[in-house]
């Protein structure tokens, strides 16, 4: 952890930006697993091939409700592109829904007129 308080350092933010498709104009992650949180302790460790830290390193980004969790938004220029190629890398990132019908679904949900133009899953 830095004296500021930052969880994940500017190596690993890359090494997870670079899981995700080329077309990400602007990204930003926010949550406790990217500043530190009042009680909220960071003590995971993980060692999978797929994993942005090694052994070594405290792991902000495990998937139990007690750790530090880190969400992302990624700004794109082309939504439903850029979702059909995540769908294919990432299909475990979206609920089943999306899974079953689409990036064409995502990027409708994303621009119906009564919400802000972002897509949360």
């Amino acid at each position: 952890m830095s004296k500021d308080g930052q969880l994940v350092t500017t190596n690993e933010l890359d090494s997870i930006y670079s899981t995700f498709p080329d077309g990400i104009i602007h990204a930003f992650g926010y949550g406790s697993g990217v500043f530190a949180q009042k009680d909220v302790k960071c003590a995971a460790t993980t060692s999978t091939p797929n994993s942005a830290h090694n052994a070594d390193n405290q792991h902000p980004l495990a998937s139990q409700s007690s750790q530090p969790m880190l969400d992302m938004i990624f700004v794109v220029e082309d939504s439903k592109s850029w979702h059909e190629k995540n769908l294919d890398i990432n299909q475990s990132h979206y609920a089943l829904l999306p899974r079953l019908v689409g990036s064409d679904f995502v990027s409708r949900v994303q621009k119906w007129k009564c919400g802000a133009g972002v897509y949360f899953n």
